[in-house]
């Protein structure tokens, strides 16, 4: 599991979690060759952080990759600008359990050739898929 700034993937994931007013959610934005083919979003209990959105999305992510399994380059770069999650994703020591599970995942997806790489990305800088995962997120704290 790499964790870089900026490289080249066929398939690039933006996430990001949302908690305003004691809504929670969480989106994802999937590009394959630069063309966006899904946008996902998740409401999430009011009790969860907002770094437990970030994390959960990224998670439901890379659930999301094994409908692209006939993709043959199997490169992914999933995209958050959360630092916390990063730092946590980087580190060897016991985790909470969706940092754990994402681990599990990830290893699993390289038993089937995938290479998985994280990087972060400045939020509100313009980047498109990073302002749709935002967008996503906001509008699934209002999802019954």
């Amino acid at each position: 599991m790499g964790i870089c700034a900026s490289t080249p993937h066929c398939i690039q994931i933006y996430t990001d979690g949302s908690k305003i007013g004691g809504k929670v959610g969480a989106g994802a934005a999937i590009y394959v060759d630069q063309v966006l083919k899904k946008q996902c979003k998740y409401k999430l209990q009011n009790c969860c952080s907002n770094n437990e959105a970030e994390q959960t999305v990224i998670l439901k992510s890379l659930e999301e990759l094994t409908s692209l399994s006939d993709h043959n380059a199997r490169t992914a770069a999933i995209y958050t600008d959360s630092k916390v999650t990063l730092a946590s994703l980087r580190k060897n020591f016991i985790h909470r359990p969706v940092i754990e599970e994402i681990g599990h995942n990830v290893r699993q997806l390289m038993t089937q050739n995938w290479s998985i790489h994280f990087g972060w990305v400045k939020a509100n800088t313009g980047i498109e898929g990073n302002k749709l995962a935002g967008n996503l997120a906001k509008a699934a704290e209002d999802m019954i």
